[in-house]
């Protein structure tokens, strides 16, 4: 009943009422009050509202009456609305059309770790080869059942890594999963670049994140990222 009331731009209890009055045909407030439910407290208000919206009048005698407006009225009033959100679906339609064409903005930077773990949710899957640079190779379970599974797929995965004292723990759990993991210096970075079309660039010490979604530069820094990849050595 909520529903059909809002879609008229009624309340529930005015819509009571109105049932209320179409089956009594004319009537008095006490009367509606009491088939439509609506407290004696509220019912010449809700009376009055729906007076003013055109769905009952009143007619003054002796004895004060409602009576309801022509459910056709009302049908009209429906069938109003039906063209109404007709039109509007149709300009949807266009500036959906418009939507889908815009360019989708190529870089995105973002601050915190709040953000940094929601782009991390975002990222896409890497279906050809996905090349990492770890800061503190921090072992989540999930992220070694992902590495797992795209090993499973053939994605070429490559991870340079930080390897100190800090790091060589996780690192080393790390390797039974992925045993060519190799060295970098890295004083504060970490990076994912799937695909030739997607890389993420997180900043340490900014917390600081930086997504480019751009072929080019995906394609320059995989070559970079292969020549250091190349002469990196292999963490026994």
């Amino acid at each position: 009943m909520e529903n059909e009331a809002k879609l008229l731009g009624l309340n529930s209890y005015e819509f009571r009422a109105y049932q209320a009055l179409i089956r009594l045909g004319k009537a008095t407030a006490q009367k509606i009050s009491k088939l439509s439910s609506v407290p004696s407290s509220r019912i010449y208000d809700i009376l009055s509202s729906l007076e003013s919206k055109g769905y009952i009048k009143t007619i003054n005698d002796r004895v004060k009456y409602f009576i309801a407006s022509d459910p056709k009225e009302v049908i009209k009033f429906i069938q109003n609305k039906k063209k109404e959100l007709d039109n509007l679906e149709v300009e949807f339609g266009r500036l959906e059309q418009i939507y889908d064409i815009q360019e989708e903005e190529p870089i995105l930077i973002v601050k915190g770790n709040r953000n940094f773990h929601r782009l991390l949710k975002e990222k896409p899957e890497a279906k050809k080869y996905r090349y990492t640079i770890k800061y503190n190779s921090v072992v989540n379970p999930e992220w070694v059942k992902g590495y797992k599974n795209k090993l499973k797929k053939k994605v070429d995965i490559k991870n340079l890594v930080r390897f100190d004292e800090k790091t060589r723990k996780n690192v080393l759990k790390w390797k039974d999963v992925l045993p060519e993991i190799k060295a970098i210096e890295n004083e504060g970075v970490l990076m994912s670049l799937i695909d030739d079309h997607y890389v993420m660039i997180g900043l340490i010490t900014s917390n600081c994140t930086v997504v480019i979604k751009n072929e080019a530069f995906c394609k320059i820094l995989k070559k970079m990222y292969l020549a250091t990849y190349e002469k990196a050595e292999v963490i026994k």
